[in-house]
């Protein structure tokens, strides 16, 4: 069974703590009141809250700086301010520093029960939206010349690793993979090319007149993922020439690992337990054994 949802309450006034706690009560939340900053504080580091609910002006530590204190230690927490006459600035600058809303004094209960509906179904669509990529098993991905997408697909690819110790070598792989695909594959940008373009500080002119081209630009980056009770399979593919695999550095000399060419691709056959290539050299196969995640 899911626990109540647990809602903190912030007023220095007793009248407006205690007629928000019956209404919490009769919705079906469980709740605590806080009488000042200090209070809700220490609440804060000793309980989980789903919700939180403060005055914007109080005695002490005003709202503003409340909410700045809740969302360092905790971003997550949805926190709406209450508010009263005149105070529309610090409103909005609440807003702007991460309130999930506002609620006008006198209360409207109406309305505040409106919004605690619309935090949770949207944290239960987001909470159910992460079990969903958790699940996926299979699919193919097929991503333009862009770096911020290509790190989104890895993300949902290697989702279901995520609170195991291999997730950051398993996702630094498939990034390894996905970069070369776009860089070297698609843009055709040779190994030695990158690393002169670096050294000069030039690598994204190089690559932004790369992506103008309109052959090489419009090339795109295939990643096809297979999960299985044993294994976790990424396939990356590009539409480059290829290039000799054949010639990459041996992975069991420790040596290698301080040479910039072929590095990346070092690194993904140590994060990874299969590694192949087809025979043109631009599609290249990883997988993960997941017999090593349930054995550790």
């Amino acid at each position: 069974m899911h626990r109540a949802k647990r809602i903190l309450i912030i007023d220095d006034e007793e009248a407006v703590r205690t007629v928000l706690a019956k209404f919490m009560s009769r919705e079906g939340f469980e709740h605590d009141c806080a009488s000042s900053g200090d209070e809700a504080i220490w609440l804060l580091e000793t309980n989980e809250y789903d919700f939180v609910i403060t005055d914007l002006v109080m005695p002490g530590a005003h709202g503003l700086e409340l909410l700045e204190r809740i969302k360092s230690m905790n971003s997550e927490v949805p926190v709406a301010i209450m508010t009263g006459f005149g105070t529309s600035d610090r409103t909005i600058e609440a807003l702007r520093g991460g309130a999930v809303d506002f609620i006008e004094k006198p209360l409207d209960f109406d309305r505040i029960s409106q919004l605690l509906s619309k935090v949770f179904k949207r944290r239960r669509r987001e909470a159910g939206y992460a079990e969903a990529l958790a699940m996926l098993a299979s699919g193919t991905f097929v991503l333009p010349n862009d770096a911020i997408i290509l790190e989104s697909a890895a993300r949902i690819a290697t989702k279901r690793l995520e609170g195991t110790r291999f997730h950051d070598g398993v996702y630094l792989a498939l990034i390894e993979c996905l970069t070369n695909a776009m860089e070297h594959g698609n843009l055709e940008i040779g190994q030695e090319e990158k690393i002169d373009a670096i050294s000069a500080g030039a690598l994204d002119e190089l690559k932004r007149s790369r992506l103008a081209d309109p052959v090489l630009g419009n090339r795109e980056v295939f990643l096809t993922m297979k999960a299985t009770d044993d294994s976790l399979r990424f396939t990356v593919r590009d539409e480059g020439k290829g290039f000799d695999y054949r010639n990459l550095p041996d992975p069991t000399e420790a040596e290698n690992l301080f040479n910039a060419s072929g590095r990346g691709v070092l690194l993904v056959q140590c994060y990874m337990d299969e590694v192949s290539w087809n025979h043109a050299g631009n599609e290249i196969t990883i997988l993960k054994s997941l017999n090593k995640l349930h054995s550790t």
